[in-house]
């Protein structure tokens, strides 16, 4: 997973050079293939590149429209890619690279604010408008890409880690106490019996963005919000055997297996113990069977007392079931400290 952050101040004066410095340097670990700033009037824009498939070796981010009017920044995976391309050539797109970041882009100038309407994967992206000065911040249909965003008198701003908007002026640390108490209670009841807001995090001034949701960011400081996408309830499929089901099941399943896999590195998984996980690994190793180079390689955090752990007793006998599959074990301390060195220290709870 790539980074990406951003600010657009309100007062009218240039950009800060040294907050989005200070963003992008928190998110440093993000970014082993890069860091980079971009700024231009009220708006700076940052990005921390991880390249993990073949056509991110032509990104380049921030990405700048032709005309100079537009900015992007970009962190996600496109997985609709062939059906974009056709759709944006034949609209009269000229694409100059392979990238996703190009595609999403493309995508904007082509539909707007309605791309999010066109584009399939984990992302979370935003785009500067120079000519309207108004900023539009996407968050992908699940939230599988996280975006963290914080409001003052003098500048909107946003980020992938929450631990790198507290570095910013007039952004406080304030724990949220009621955020708090609903993560470790589940049952807790709080004394306003308003529903709970998923978009408050553990700190008062911070907002996660939610799944399927965009903000635009108005000059006059008023954020539109709009919830572009959530799941579908009540549909219903029928089917005529049971073989028939397994089949549609097995398709879509397979689809979702199959994007995860574009990668030009090799092929990693996190194994838990449970169904679902060897239902994922089943699937991937059957999508990579032929594919020269391609091994599945799993990544585990167990007990050191495998004999207390059902969760550790699963994952052991799941991988020795499956045969040719690459497993690495990691204690759970050590697991947690390499986390916590590698993640960068975010501030967000580690949640199953």
């Amino acid at each position: 997973m790539s980074a990406i952050a951003g600010i657009l101040w309100f007062d009218g004066a240039p950009a800060e050079q040294d907050c989005i410095e200070a963003l992008v340097g928190r998110m440093a670990s993000y970014g082993p293939h890069g860091q980079s700033c971009w700024s231009a009037g009220p708006v700076a824009l940052g990005h921390c590149q991880l390249r993990t498939t073949s056509e991110a070796a032509d990104e380049h981010l921030p990405l700048t429209s032709r005309d100079g009017r537009y900015c992007l920044v970009w962190d996600g995976r496109l997985d609709n890619r062939e059906q974009l391309l056709g759709d944006l050539r034949s609209r009269g797109a000229l694409l100059q690279t392979r990238s996703d970041a190009e595609l999403v882009l493309e995508s904007f100038l082509a539909w707007g604010q309605a791309c999010t309407n066109h584009l399939l994967g984990d992302f979370a992206f935003a785009v500067w408008d120079a000519h309207e000065q108004q900023l539009f911040c996407v968050r992908d249909h699940t939230g599988a890409r996280p975006l963290y965003w914080t409001r003052t008198h003098r500048f909107f701003a946003f980020a992938t880690d929450d631990g790198a908007l507290l570095t910013l002026p007039g952004v406080s640390a304030q724990p949220y106490a009621a955020g708090i108490a609903h993560w470790l209670a589940p049952g807790y009841v709080p004394v306003d019996p308003s529903p709970v807001d998923v978009s408050r995090t553990w700190y008062e001034d911070l907002r996660l963005f939610e799944a399927g949701q965009s903000i635009l960011v108005h000059p006059d400081r008023s954020l539109q919000f709009d919830k572009f996408w959530q799941p579908e309830t009540g549909a219903e499929n029928r089917y005529a055997s049971d073989a028939q089901c397994q089949e549609a099941f097995l398709e879509v399943f397979g689809a979702a297996v199959r994007a995860r896999l574009r990668t030009a590195g090799p092929v990693a998984m996190l194994m838990s113990g449970g169904l679902d996980t060897a239902g994922v690994a089943a699937m991937a190793r059957r999508e990579l069977r032929g594919i020269a180079g391609k091994e599945l390689h799993a990544y585990s955090v167990i007990s050191d007392q495998p004999e207390d752990c059902v969760e550790t007793r699963c994952i052991l006998s799941m991988a020795e079931g499956m045969g040719a599959l690459s497993l690495h074990l990691c204690a759970f301390d050590d697991g947690h400290r390499r986390y916590r060195r590698t993640s960068g220290g975010g501030l967000a709870p580690v949640t199953p």
